[in-house]
């Protein structure tokens, strides 16, 4: 067993697919798009098969990244919280999966304030109260990328990314690391630690205006991919001056003043604060940027924009700042929507499964099969999936058909 539940969860699949097919296509992608997938493919077990259905995960060489998808209850318990916290490790954990070794260990998942039961600012307050370590950090309005000097060479990925030539952001994250010394010296000097960075380029604008000289890549997170821990903020600045690199700032406030500050900011100049509790971590928004958030998606007035919201993962930002009967009238609707996508997708897998076990190599052959045995309202999944392409299961459904229950999906029905 390691630190890590998602590296142990992957080798306990590795391990129960040896156990059976002995190192029969063990790395192999079959017609899958990972290992992992061929693997959970072959084993046919459903504790396997619905975790996988709930990760995002693609693969380069050895190296598999896998990324939790649209949060739901599981067995009526909470989301990050099932199989031992699994999906809260999956924030872009990237591991070796033939040497069974973490490669990129980034921030686990953490929650916005009020979010959660464990993040309501009544249980924030008193776990302040004993703390040994505050710190409030500037929150930055950018993309995530994490690097690490690991196996003799540069590895990095982004938040659903780990193959440099798929992904433009992530290519200019490499190129940027590679074009400054001094980020790529403090990588490759502590080749145990994972290296979390805030991603501002003028290629992935959100809100908040950053100019020219603001741009590059922000040393946010430094965690030990031996053992699991997590800097402190004050660690990572004592890095960031040692190295020279651009990094995030400290202010020495408490939450209430955090509140005022956050009450008062601009939208367009300031996102909001992390908050580090003893290693314990939240995120807090100002009032203006989650307006302007809220103003481009409108999510109680207008479906279609719910629906874009929970489309786009941008659900979570807002919700927690909505106040009650309407953040539960909201989130009942958006349940319905990931329902109805991952009904699709289950209807997908299934004839997925289906082409695997056909045993057709040749292009032209799976294409055939497809024309001739998937029904025409998914065989264009299927077809992109086959070809290695993510697809989007929410894609030209009108959202009106899935909140009247109209939908003509019949697996949704």
């Amino acid at each position: 067993m390691s630190w890590n539940v998602a590296l142990d969860k992957i080798m306990e699949i590795k391990k129960a697919y040896f156990d059976r097919f002995g190192d029969d296509g063990l790395y192999s992608y079959g017609n899958c798009r990972t290992y992992l997938d061929h693997w959970v493919e072959r084993l046919d077990i459903k504790e396997y098969k619905d975790i996988l259905f709930d990760l995002h995960r693609v693969q380069c060489e050895d190296l598999i990244l896998l990324h939790y998808r649209l949060p739901h209850s599981i067995d009526g318990a909470d989301y990050y919280k099932a199989y031992d916290g699994l999906f809260a490790e999956c924030r872009s954990v990237v591991i070796d999966i033939r040497k069974g070794e973490l490669a990129l260990t980034p921030f686990k998942k953490f929650m916005n304030l009020n979010e959660r039961s464990d993040t309501s600012e009544e249980r924030i307050r008193e776990l302040l109260r004993s703390a040994k370590v505050v710190e409030f950090s500037d929150k930055l309005d950018g993309s995530m990328q994490s690097a690490r000097f690991y196996d003799g060479k540069l590895v990095m990925s982004g938040s659903r990314a780990v193959d440099r030539n798929a992904s433009f952001r992530l290519e200019n994250g490499y190129r940027y690391v590679e074009t400054h010394d001094n980020y790529m010296s403090m990588i490759r000097d502590n080749p145990d630690l994972t290296f979390i960075f805030e991603y501002i380029f003028d290629d992935d604008v959100h809100v908040v205006n950053y100019s020219s000289k603001e741009k590059g890549l922000y040393l946010i997170g430094i965690r030990n991919s031996i053992d699991g821990r997590e800097y402190h903020y004050y660690e990572v600045l004592k890095f960031a001056d040692e190295y020279g690199v651009m990094t995030t700032v400290l202010s020495n406030i408490d939450l209430d003043s955090a509140m005022d500050i956050l009450d008062k900011a601009d939208g367009l100049e300031k996102e909001g604060f992390v908050v580090n509790i003893d290693g314990f971590r939240i995120k807090m928004k100002s009032r203006d940027y989650v307006m302007l958030n809220t103003a481009i998606w409108s999510l109680g007035e207008d479906d279609h924009v719910l629906f874009n919201a929970v489309r786009f993962d941008m659900l979570d930002d807002v919700l927690p700042k909505i106040n009650e009967p309407l953040r539960s009238k909201i989130a009942s609707k958006a349940d319905k929507i990931i329902e109805y996508a991952r009904v699709k997708e289950a209807k997908v897998m299934k004839y997925m499964s289906m082409l695997n076990k056909s045993g057709l190599s040749e292009k032209k052959d799976v294409m055939v099969w497809i024309n001739d045995n998937v029904p025409h309202d998914v065989s264009t999944y299927v077809r992109a999936l086959y070809l290695g392409k993510d697809v989007d299961y929410l894609k030209g459904v009108k959202v009106e058909d899935i909140l009247s229950n109209t939908c003509t999906d019949d697996a949704f029905m």
